[in-house]
């Protein structure tokens, strides 16, 4: 492995595009000695990061972590992330540990960039020695899809 990212997918998304969603997000962030496995998942997006990665994960031998990321099927999106919304927000309630982003993910690749960005957050406060904080991850997360949707609209044709 020796400093490399290996990226592994099993969900039912094209393993090119899902390569070059990953690949974005660890230009954000140093992916190096990560493996990212993609798949399938039911409930519309999931993710765990793990310091060193589980003896029975599929990470090649070297690898220092491990991101998983789930994602299901096109049908499920566009999705407002989580508890938070604007129901919520009416109500006057708040989350736990902070302000947290409002973020709404369109379809299956924003997804994966989000939910990928969101445990690179926490490999890297894990590697920086800082609290483990869901809503920097969050914010991080949100950041990181707020740059890749300029890039996409930047590079699509006009009409």
């Amino acid at each position: 492995m020796a400093g490399r990212m290996t990226i592994r997918n099993t969900s039912k998304y094209p393993s090119d595009e899902v390569r070059e969603l990953v690949r974005f997000v660890a230009k954000q962030i140093d992916l190096r000695e990560t493996c990212v496995n993609v798949k399938s998942t039911s409930g519309v997006r999931r993710g765990r990061a793990y310091w060193p990665p589980p003896a029975m994960s599929n990470a090649p031998r070297g690898a220092r972590h491990l991101i998983v990321v789930g994602v299901d099927t096109p049908d499920c999106f566009p999705y407002e992330q989580g508890y938070w919304n604007a129901t919520a927000r009416d109500k006057g309630e708040a989350r736990r540990g902070g302000r947290w982003p409002e973020v709404t993910l369109n379809d299956w690749r924003e997804a994966i960039v989000f939910v990928t960005a969101h445990e690179a957050a926490h490999i890297e406060q894990y590697r920086e020695g800082l609290p483990i904080s869901e809503v920097r991850a969050e914010w991080f997360g949100a950041k990181v899809l707020g740059r890749w949707r300029n890039e996409v609209i930047k590079a699509m044709p006009t009409a």
